[in-house]
């Protein structure tokens, strides 16, 4: 019995097929995608209106608001490639990666709930200790459904055009959740009074798309193609960092990664402030920016689609983070006396550009990975992923709290009974955390870009030399 327990184990082990695999089921590409709306709306609720709902609701300081949301990143060094990792060597009758990603969906809209709907505490320094401990709990949620969610993509397929039209769908649901949640939520509050409790109300709709969301994607994504490890020697994590190092194409994709996420998060923080402060267009007016953006970034994605076949992903793109980059820019023209034809079509633009540059970076990740399990034989897509999202969540997480000591430093003057005369320095710090700061990480950004160097070409030929290797 006990010889054959060990037979089985031993069968467990052994490298398995990975019949190449082309063009997927629509239904199948959409059932992935709309996982899209629940993380990405998650992303818009703390990075559009936390931080300003923290400061002129919550009454706390921007740089404490900053620091609480940089503070429950930090144990994402550990969560994200650990929840990768176990993804990766996950047994279960539902699969390696979705038993993950049921658990995060719940406690994600749970914690997005509470997060809004403070207590009333005794003192500014016991609200931060609550919201400490709940976003602890929403990015633990964030964590265990968008790890595994985005390592299925490197496995789903082998196609490299394929990858990118998969990204896609969740460009999409991305864009969606712009529109339902950053431009929608914005929406609601102002006509519920704009006050702490429109936000509570409009945060718990918020939570319940989300869970629903996720939870789509878990149920739909059961006949999605999974690898089980091909070697079935255990790596240390010296020999993991090694081959890390060695896979250039996703250091270049992490540095550029990193920039592009810091640099949204800074627009982000700083962007109902800049429509409450300096357009004079508060809550609505986020939501008519968020909605034209994110049309804009719907109809743009075909067209992003149809540019990228035949081309390497690397020059289109350059061609979206340039667009951005110049759109960004204009922020600083702006002003509370332009049409609402000019305030909308800069916000149509930059969603159009900025669809570009989301479909592309999202595709190049699951590239990078099988960059490594061809040089490396190991099939690492889920601990891959953990470390992209941590570096990604990390760079979200610093804007919030360098937009905290910024404005705190220019002399930002918070309150809970609404907007307040701000000084003219504070006035130029939200200028500046719109336009010129995030404008000027997205040119570092270009240059991260231009180190990568994964094309399609360099991949069919690794293919080649493992299958030369293996006959």
């Amino acid at each position: 019995m006990a010889n054959e327990s060990a037979d089985n184990a031993s069968d467990e082990s052994e490298p398995q097929p990975h019949a190449y695999v082309g063009q997927l089921p629509l239904s199948l590409k959409a059932g992935w995608g709309v996982g899209a709306f629940g993380s990405l709306g998650m992303l818009w609720l703390v990075n559009v209106f936390l931080m300003f709902f923290l400061v002129n609701h919550l009454g706390m300081s921007a740089a404490l608001a900053g620091i609480v949301l940089f503070i429950t990143r930090i144990y994402d060094v550990i969560s994200d490639p650990l929840i990768g990792h176990l993804s990766d060597n996950t047994r279960s009758r539902w699969g390696k990666r979705r038993p993950w990603m049921f658990v995060g969906a719940f406690a994600s809209g749970i914690a997005a709930i509470l997060a809004f709907n403070v207590p009333v505490f005794a003192s500014e320094n016991e609200t931060a200790i609550y919201e400490l401990i709940v976003l602890l709990v929403y990015f633990t949620g964030f964590t265990l459904f968008y790890v595994p969610f985005m390592a299925m993509p490197a496995e789903m397929t082998d196609d490299y055009s394929e990858r990118t039209s998969i990204m896609s769908f969740r460009v999409g649901y991305s864009f969606a959740a712009g529109i339902i949640i950053a431009a929608g939520m914005p929406a609601l509050i102002a006509r519920l009074g704009g006050d702490r409790a429109a936000y509570e109300v409009a945060a718990t709709i918020s939570g319940i798309l989300i869970t629903v969301s996720m939870l789509m994607t878990v149920l739909f994504t059961r006949k999605a193609r999974e690898l089980q490890r091909t070697n079935p020697k255990r790596y240390t994590a010296k020999e993991y960092l090694t081959s890390l190092f060695r896979n250039r194409p996703f250091l270049s994709l992490a540095a550029l990664k990193f920039m592009v996420f810091l640099a949204a998060a800074i627009n982000g923080s700083t962007s109902l402030f800049f429509m409450s402060y300096v357009m004079e267009r508060a809550e609505m007016g986020q939501a008519f920016y968020s909605l034209m953006s994110n049309i804009a970034g719907m109809c743009a994605l075909p067209l992003w689609i149809r540019m990228s076949r035949g081309r390497d992903k690397k020059l289109v793109y350059l061609v979206a983070l340039i667009g951005s980059t110049i759109f960004t820019v204009s922020w600083a023209f702006a002003s509370p006396t332009e049409s609402n034809l000019v305030f909308g079509l800069r916000a149509f633009l930059m969603g159009a550009f900025g669809a570009g540059g989301l479909v592309m970076g999202f595709s190049m990740l699951p590239d990078t990975i099988e960059y490594d399990r061809i040089t490396t034989g190991h099939d690492r897509a889920g601990l891959y992923t953990g470390l992209l999202g941590f570096i990604e969540k990390n760079a979200a997480a610093m804007a919030p709290m360098l937009i905290g000591f910024f404005f705190a430093a220019m002399g930002f003057v918070q309150s809970t009974s609404g907007n307040v005369q701000q000084p003219d320095s504070a006035i130029a710090a939200i200028i500046a955390g719109k336009a010129w700061i995030p404008a000027g990480v997205n040119l570092i950004a270009i240059g991260a870009l231009m180190t990568y160097r994964l094309t399609e070409e360099k991949l069919a030929s690794l293919r080649l030399q493992q299958a030369a290797g293996n006959t």
